[in-house]
């Protein structure tokens, strides 16, 4: 039956979808399950593309009314395999910020919640993978290519903020420290403002500093070296910081440790004046 199945797709498709809206309006619980169960086959058949924004707006509808466990159940399912796929996962969104719906950005939010349930096996295997993707992505440095990108904007303002508290009224040029998820970021926002400091970045990889988006005027990169090598790296040893600045560290850098073994190459401040004026 699937082999006839595949070889007329959208025929069967077009006949399924129309018994779909059928069994739609007349709201009976066996007869949708047994209908989404039978889209999810020639779906799985290589028709995710093919499905009508107006039948995963349906579906996503009759999931957030019904009140029917096994109903549920299964509707989550095949929302869940609509969310596999990249194409009907844009539809799927879509059709979750419609104005048919009218969600607001936290019942949309509750609303993946429910079809991703932890509580079933499919939500587990989701949400571990998510939760691997997120630490994967929190240990490595963010890069991005365009300036006006809305990240990079919010870094220059925190790079301008900076350079008023802390840069304005400097006489000598101070030395930085630039740690964190977005150090590169801000070392690009502040060697593009051509300050009179000299920066050290210090990432936990150099991969891709070579780039284009990477050709720093004013900035020295080096290899963060582990918390207890940093008194033997010349980085370091040579000259104190007068500021160490660590941005977005959490899951990329222990902050914690190194903050300790930081502490003997930040200066000091001696007098009551010097330390109102170094505040940031």
């Amino acid at each position: 039956g699937m082999k006839v199945a595949g070889d007329h797709l959208d025929l069967c498709l077009e006949g399924v979808l129309h018994l779909l809206h059928a069994v739609l309006d007349d709201q009976q619980p066996d007869s949708l399950i047994a209908i989404v169960e039978l889209l999810g086959q020639i779906c799985n058949l290589g028709a995710l593309q093919r499905l009508p924004e107006d039948t995963v707006l349906a579906l996503l509808r009759s999931f957030v009314r019904s009140s029917h466990s096994p109903t549920r159940t299964q509707l989550a399912k095949f929302l869940r395999l609509l969310h596999s796929n990249q194409v009907s996962r844009e539809t799927l969104q879509r059709s979750l910020e419609s104005v048919q719906l009218n969600l607001s950005e936290e019942q949309q939010v509750r609303v993946m919640q429910e079809i991703f349930d932890a509580r079933s096996l499919a939500g587990q295997a989701v949400a571990q993978q998510m939760a691997r993707a997120v630490a994967a992505e929190e240990q490595c440095p963010v890069v991005l290519s365009a300036l006006k990108d809305p990240l990079q904007m919010q870094v220059d303002g925190f790079a301008q903020a900076l350079c008023e508290a802390f840069l304005a009224d400097r006489t000598k040029a101070p030395r930085l420290l630039l740690l964190g998820r977005l150090a590169r970021l801000l070392a690009r926002s502040m060697d593009r403002a051509d300050l009179p400091c000299q920066m050290v970045l210090a990432d936990t990889t150099l991969e891709g500093l070579n780039t284009g988006n990477h050709n720093f005027k004013r900035v020295t990169t080096v290899l963060l070296p582990m918390p207890e090598a940093l008194s033997q790296n010349s980085t370091f040893a040579e000259e104190l910081f007068d500021l160490v600045v660590t941005v977005e560290p959490m899951g990329y850098l222990d902050l914690a440790e190194y903050a300790e073994h930081l502490r003997p190459h930040i200066r000091r401040r001696e007098r009551e004046e010097e330390r109102k004026l170094d505040q940031v």
